[in-house]
């Protein structure tokens, strides 16, 4: 239909759950512009201390950012920060929603060996997060099942996709 300008190097988009807005994490400009679908304008931009590298929209009423380290939970009427999700240096670029909004996880990039992390974002004090370590090397995308059991992390070597229930971690 038709390009929208928004700055260089954009990463991650999330998208409202009313499908209104669309978000996207901008790195090189250090911010996260807002997008209008029914004018399919940039409306708004949240500027951000660090370069943006995912976004997920979620429970409750959040949008997540990871980047430099860590995953932050914004108000998405105006970009102002709620929360911080406790994070590694080698976690939270990678982001997967579940389709309830209820379980946010995260997981390295290129890195071996990977690791993910799961988040119950129910509120906004959420425990600390379930890690599962060594799940192989390269991960490049994660996903959450229709029903929210179970992630699934795809990666380099060893050549499979791995399947873990979601409130353990385990295979």
């Amino acid at each position: 239909i038709t390009t929208i300008p928004v700055g260089s190097n954009p990463k991650g988009l999330a998208i409202s759950p009313d499908s209104n807005k669309v978000y996207v994490a901008v790195g090189g400009g250090s911010a996260i512009k807002v997008i209008d679908t029914a004018t399919n304008t940039v409306t708004n931009t949240f500027a951000l201390g660090f370069n943006p590298i995912n976004l997920a929209y979620g429970g409750p009423g959040r949008l997540y950012v990871s980047g430099a380290s860590t995953i932050r939970g914004l108000d998405p009427s105006n970009g102002s920060e709620i929360l911080a999700l406790p994070s590694s240096p080698y976690d939270g670029d990678i982001l997967a929603m579940s389709p309830n909004g209820q379980s946010l996880c995260s997981g390295a990039s290129g890195i071996s060996p990977s690791s993910v992390a799961c988040y119950n974002i129910t509120t906004d004090t959420p425990p600390a997060p379930l890690t599962k370590y060594n799940i192989g090397s390269n991960l490049h995308t994660l996903d959450i099942s229709g029903d929210g059991s179970l992630l699934y992390a795809a990666g380099g070597y060893p050549y499979y996709v791995t399947a873990l229930y979601i409130d353990s971690l385990n295979q």
